[in-house]
């Protein structure tokens, strides 16, 4: 596994941490107990800031106790659908492991697209992010319980961090007799108040995010990763590289693309590599398409595959990313689609390309829509059929940033401020998700949301522990179970 310069500026920085953390530990020993792998280290200043809080803002407590419980069962509601919804997509739908090579439980550490070959769905990931976006979380989440434990009389016996290797959270101790003693509803609002607290940071640092998108990159122009594709049905085929071919069929075209050393018609560099184009002929309609692409339509058995059509982008051998037609800028794709809008069919026009950061012009001689011969047309796609989370979400959720646009940066350190900000939301959102799960997790991790789930289930039962307990148990054992079969079928299907 290769790293880049940023990547091992990254790995050295995760250990200077770790050696940080392991003097402090040391120097204030005396405020440090460890409970197996884990050492905690306690501080009276975050309860002196969690009293001040809880103590002095009751009205405001007192009205969020209510939206605190509304939205825990919201995210309870969302979460469980989910994993059920995504258990059922995996047995019924085997294309998503074909799709989505990647675990369906991946656990979000330092580098986990990277580890776990999700770089096609997931931004990067350094320590460095991870470590900021696990203290945001962790601490506010803990000081929210914190402050509604204050607000409700529940004495806290101390707080502070935990660390494990290059991990680190927040505690907040109490005091189990105060809690035993709540009324159902206060003790449901201290179990809520930490998601409720990572909802709205996830907000916040939401905002931030769309802020920087706009101060970081600027649209500069359209890029296109393939040629226009056209339908072709497999028994029209009569040549493919000049060899005639009198009975088509897909195994039939197969051996002759293995029988034989096709002659390449031309050879164009993109971003990644040299593509080798072969011709292939149906009657009188030219079309053009590497063997390897072809070959493994065939191999698919399709009837109909795609093939780039004789158009004036792959002529020209068109590449790059387009910067300006016929003089005009073109700075995103809206663009591009209205200076289009003017042209005709044979017009001839000038573009002007981007590649690899140099500035390539062409001449070329617009071709027509064979479904619109009014409409003038280059002969370029995006065959992008995924995007990655973030993208989904500035494009799709959020229309922040324009499809099929390229975007260059301003500066290398906000580019790293927007990534930094969008895991920051992401894990406080993922975070208060995960928490109101209504079950024991995994078997023995319980979360916020099975303790809430079981509170509920005392109001409901009207304070039957053992049906309260049976029915918690029950819906632990169905969640679980969704997971395991989620990696069940995905290991079966991937190996």
């Amino acid at each position: 596994m290769s790293f880049t310069t940023f990547e091992i500026y990254d790995l050295t920085f995760l250990g200077l941490f770790i050696l940080i953390s392991v003097y402090l530990l040391m120097k204030y020993k005396k405020n440090v107990t460890r409970e197996g792998l884990i050492f905690l280290y306690r501080a009276q200043w975050g309860v002196r800031l969690i009293k001040h809080v809880g103590t002095n803002y009751k009205k405001t407590l007192k009205v969020l106790k209510w939206v605190i419980i509304v939205m825990s069962y919201l995210l309870m509601i969302a979460i469980v659908y989910f994993i059920l919804r995504s258990a059922f997509d995996y047995i019924m739908h085997p294309w998503i492991t074909e799709i989505i090579k990647a675990p369906p439980l991946a656990p979000v550490i330092p580098y986990f697209p990277k580890l776990f070959g999700m770089q096609e769905f997931m931004p990067a990931f350094p320590f460095t992010y991870f470590l900021f976006a696990l203290a945001i979380v962790a601490i506010v989440h803990e000081f929210s319980h914190g402050i509604y434990m204050v607000f409700n009389k529940v004495r806290i016996k101390s707080t502070g961090f935990a660390f494990f290797g290059p991990f680190m959270g927040a505690f907040v101790e109490q005091n189990d007799k105060d809690m035993n003693k709540l009324k159902r509803s206060d003790h449901m609002s201290i179990l809520g108040a930490g998601v409720f607290a990572n909802i709205i940071f996830g907000i916040i640092f939401l905002l931030i995010w769309i802020g920087l998108f706009y101060v970081t990159f600027i649209p500069s122009g359209v890029p296109f990763n393939m040629y226009s594709l056209g339908p072709v049905v497999v028994t029209n085929i009569t040549s493919i590289a000049g060899l005639n071919v009198s009975s088509p069929t897909n195994v039939g075209l197969l051996d002759l693309i293995n029988e034989n050393d096709l002659d390449i018609y031309t050879t164009i560099e993109n971003e990644k590599e040299e593509l080798e184009f072969i011709k292939v002929k149906t009657g009188d309609d030219t079309y053009f398409v590497t063997e390897q692409y072809l070959a493994e339509q065939l191999g698919n058995n399709q009837s109909i595959i795609g093939l780039h059509m004789d158009l004036p982008a792959i002529n020209n051998k068109l590449r790059g990313i387009i910067i300006e037609v016929d003089g005009q800028k073109i700075s995103h794709h809206e663009e591009l689609i209205n200076v289009m809008k003017d042209k005709k069919p044979g017009q001839k026009i000038n573009i002007k390309t981007n590649f690899k950061g140099e500035i390539e012009s062409y001449d070329i001689e617009l071709a027509k829509d064979d479904y619109d011969e009014d409409r003038a047309i280059i002969g370029i796609m995006n065959n992008k059929f995924t995007l990655r989370i973030d993208e989904i979400i500035s494009i799709n959720w959020i229309g922040m940033k324009k499809a099929n646009t390229h975007y260059t940066q301003r500066s290398e350190f906000l580019a790293f401020l927007y990534g930094m900000m969008f895991w920051t939301f992401s894990i406080n959102f993922l975070v208060a998700l995960f928490n109101m799960l209504p079950a024991i997790v995994f078997f023995f991790i319980p979360v916020d949301g099975g303790l809430f789930f079981y509170q509920t289930m005392l109001i409901l039962t009207k304070n039957n522990k053992r049906l309260s307990t049976f029915i918690f148990k029950l819906l632990s054992f169905i969640i679980n179970m969704a997971f395991v079969v989620m990696m069940v079928v995905w290991a079966i299907r991937f190996f």
